[in-house]
């Protein structure tokens, strides 16, 4: 189904609806970037969600204007659902038209987490509230100031680094604390990035790279990862193939045994990868497969390395070097067999 056809049948949909759809009153509280959100607002069913949001407002501004208002909100919409999408304010801050990091070790961290624990226990008062937390997107203190001429934005490019650890950090205590709510965040970051304009995962790529480093992969790069390299690869791996003889060591023959245990010691360490794959992907809150991030992954290669150091371990405990009687050459052993004969007579 295209965009427009998607469009179409939402338009179909929304128009043989005659009231509010949901029993509860969405609300999002948060701060500026509420209003971008909110001007992208286009059908009649988005247009019935309520904005709570001010701009520069951290989430201790926000706990404060829900202590002083939500009894009266309530009033109005008996049931709300809250979305609570704040910490922007929290990790950086705003000198003039430029932004800087607040703190560069993790207690802007703490303290935004431990506001978010206050606001889940104030909205456990109010039974008719149902409370859900949006995790945060990234965004980039270099290129706002460099958007807004700042001098010399260079060195932000560090700071930009330490932010996304911030971001990260934080939106791992929300989807902890979205499991414990039973309830699920849209991960912003897959979707900035999914809708990107730039067709291609290299051009993907060269964006983030870009972001880090604040110019995009050279052509010439872009050549050698997108060509050169899987071509090399690829010959390297037939080549291989076709070439392929039974290891042997002069006259010896290897049984088949031996070299089929020895494949299977070279996969044990991959098989977990699509084993735990299927498994974390399953298990996953997102309801698609490209809302999966790298934390769905990360127990993949948890194990993978498990299985690689096991290996070390098991070969540095049990291994032997000695040289065994058939990799000897014949003369040494005739000579050894002879030294032995002599020794007993």
């Amino acid at each position: 189904m295209s965009q427009n056809q998607l469009n179409k049948q939402i338009h179909r949909l929304e128009s043989s609806q005659t009231s509010f759809p949901f029993d509860y009153m969405p609300v999002i509280l948060s701060d500026s970037k509420a209003r971008f959100l909110q001007n992208e607002v286009n059908s009649r069913t988005e247009r019935k969600i309520q904005w709570w949001f001010k701009s520069g407002a951290s989430a201790n501004d926000q706990l404060q204007y829900l202590k002083d208002n939500l009894e009266l909100k309530l009033q109005i919409h008996p049931k709300i659902l809250l979305y609570v999408w704040l910490g922007t304010c929290d990790l950086t801050t705003k000198n003039g038209k430029f932004i800087s990091l607040k703190s560069r070790d993790n207690s802007n961290v703490n303290q935004l987490t431990q506001i978010f624990k206050e606001i889940h226990a104030f909205i456990s008062d109010f039974p008719t509230v149902k409370l859900a937390f949006l995790e945060l997107p990234y965004y980039s203190i270099f290129h706002w100031n460099a958007y807004k001429n700042h001098a010399n934005p260079g060195p932000f490019k560090n700071d930009d680094h330490l932010l996304i650890e911030q971001i990260d950090a934080v939106n791992s205590f929300i989807r902890e604390t979205n499991m414990l709510l039973r309830k699920y965040s849209p991960k912003f970051n897959c979707d900035i990035q999914n809708c990107r304009k730039s067709s291609g995962s290299i051009n993907k790529v060269s964006k983030d790279f870009e972001m880090m480093n604040g110019q995009g992969i050279p052509v010439y790069f872009r050549i050698c990862i997108c060509f050169i390299a899987p071509l090399l690869l690829l010959t390297i791996f037939i080549s291989g193939m076709v070439s392929y003889k039974a290891p042997t060591h002069g006259d010896y023959q290897y049984p088949n045994a031996a070299i089929a245990f020895g494949f299977i010691l070279s996969l044990l360490p991959l098989i977990p990868i699509p084993v735990f794959a299927i498994r974390s992907i399953k298990n996953a809150p997102g309801h698609t497969f490209k809302e999966d991030t790298q934390e769905e992954w990360r127990n993949v290669f948890y194990v993978c390395a498990a299985f690689n150091v096991l290996g070390i371990l098991v070969y540095g405990c049990f291994s032997r070097g000695e040289i065994q009687n058939w990799a000897k050459d014949e003369e040494i052993v005739i000579e050894k067999q002879n030294d032995k004969t002599e020794t007993k007579l």
